[in-house]
């Protein structure tokens, strides 16, 4: 098992992390950098803001739900063209493992493709929790939950059948 988990995390986690890179520096500067210098407001005070609204205005959050589901859905394509791929037609032997431990190494996967949206759920829960809105917090708990599972469900249904859609 712990070669298979290094070879996934070369040939797919890897690749996955450096094609996205500009977009995860793009996207930390308009976040971190650009709307901290905004009306003199201090990355903190923006922060602070945003999270409470996410986590009490229902429209807010179905926002950073679709968010966070085109990023699965791009994640989910990238392992698909992955699987696809003549360069990495070895991970075709994927189907010969155990679909328990498919399923689980898949969810390993989905997590670790999904890392940035782990550490904002990691600052979510922080506020969240300061601010005593669990209910926020659990929602957005299952619904991470949920689209890790659902997407490492889906991408098991392919290797194991190739060529269907």
């Amino acid at each position: 098992m712990r070669i298979t988990r290094s070879v996934l995390l070369k040939s797919i986690i890897k690749p996955f992390y450096r094609r996205h890179a500009g977009l995860f520096a793009f996207l930390f500067v308009i976040l971190f950098g650009v709307v901290a210098v905004l009306n003199g407001a201090k990355f903190i005070n923006y922060h602070l803001f945003l999270i409470p609204g996410l986590l009490q205005n229902p429209f807010l959050y179905l926002l950073v739900s679709f968010i966070w589901l085109l990023y699965a859905m791009n994640a989910e394509q990238f392992i698909s063209n992955i699987l696809r791929s003549p360069d990495h037609s070895f991970l075709k032997i994927l189907v010969l493992l155990n679909s328990r431990k498919l399923y689980l190494m898949l969810i390993w996967i989905q997590f670790l493709l999904l890392l940035p949206i782990v550490l904002f759920l990691l600052l979510i829960f922080a506020v969240g929790i300061y601010l005593h809105v669990y209910s926020g917090c659990i929602f957005i708990l299952l619904y991470f939950i949920l689209l890790v599972l659902f997407y490492a469900r889906w991408q098991q249904y392919k290797i194991q059948n190739p060529g269907k859609k």
